[in-house]
């Protein structure tokens, strides 16, 4: 690849597959390049080629760190963030609602053996699962309500 300003020789297709390979599109330009990309697979397929000839110019560019106004001015533009109160706003509750609405053949095997006071044999024959798999929902089932319960 030659360090040369004038690009006329290249084809259209190839110079717009440089500049999205390069990250130099921007606004409508960018997104119709990358939805062409991702329905034109000649030009996907040329996009794909100059990425992996200018991965090794990209490997030479050392990391730059903002300086620290920058991330106080980002700080400044975010919304504030306020504390809400109530059930919708409880991460208990949605962690609760999630294992709720887990794997229900789990759930009735735990509400049974120990909210109905079925043994585990029992609950196994009822639902015409082994006795091991019966065990295994039941454990599965405590694990997830351990963790809801402890977050």
């Amino acid at each position: 690849m030659s360090d040369t300003l004038d690009h006329s020789g290249l084809p259209e297709d190839d110079l717009l597959a440089a500049e999205l390979a390069l990250g130099v599109l921007e606004g409508a330009e960018r997104i119709t390049a990358v939805q062409r990309a991702a329905r034109d697979r000649a030009f996907a397929l040329l996009v794909e080629a100059w990425e992996q000839r200018l991965a090794p110019w990209a490997a030479e560019i050392r990391e730059v760190s903002p300086p620290p106004e920058v991330w106080d001015r980002i700080s400044s533009a975010l919304p504030a963030q306020t504390r809400r109160n109530g059930l919708w706003h409880s991460l208990n509750f949605w962690r609760g609602l999630s294992f709720a609405a887990g794997a229900s053949h789990e759930r009735a095997a735990l509400r049974g053996a120990f909210f109905d006071g079925n043994t585990y044999d029992d609950l196994a024959k009822r639902m015409n699962v082994p006795l091991g798999t019966m065990k295994s929902w039941i454990r599965r089932a405590m694990i997830k309500l351990k963790a809801c319960l402890e977050q």
